[in-house]
């Protein structure tokens, strides 16, 4: 997926910014970070405001797409086979912990790496350095309740 565009990325992240403080939850979120609860009421702000956007034309669609805890092969095939689909704008936003412990984006996967659009800079992660919470010794760690896959889906016009 790519930019919205400057303005509509602005407008955006007011209309998520104001979400947080409406929950009484900005001042927390901006010391301690973002939890799942609250990426499931962000991902629906930004829903609302896609489908708005571009008049119902385009519409976000997510869901949790990893079930196996404890599997790095199995959230990893989750990743690939969402990333697979027939949708031709899709993401994922996954919980990234250990050495980032913060939500990214993945843009793309394959079946050794991700590609990533990080705010800490992180383009790729190897399958090999990661664990779904098995391993300790693996620099970083994907928590399967922490995996949305994301999709534009294109409507037909109103």
């Amino acid at each position: 997926m790519k930019k919205l565009g400057n303005e509509r990325d602005e407008a955006l992240f007011g209309l998520l910014i104001d979400y947080l403080h409406e929950k009484k939850y900005l001042n927390k979120a901006l010391r301690t970070g973002v939890y799942k609860r609250h990426i499931r009421g962000m991902l629906e702000v930004a829903k609302n405001y896609i489908s708005n956007e571009f008049n119902k034309q385009w519409s976000l669609d997510y869901e949790m797409i990893a079930v196996q805890r404890g599997s790095i092969t199995g959230v990893w095939l989750d990743l690939v086979n969402h990333f697979r689909s027939n949708v031709p704008k899709k993401a994922a936003i996954i919980g990234l912990g250990k050495t980032y412990d913060h939500w990214t984006c993945v843009q793309s996967i394959t079946d050794k790496q991700m590609r990533l659009f990080d705010s800490d800079g992180l383009k790729i992660v190897n399958k090999s350095r990661c664990t779904a919470g098995t391993t300790t010794n693996k620099p970083h760690e994907i928590d399967p309740a922490e995996v949305f896959g994301l999709k534009i889906l294109a409507n037909a016009p109103k």
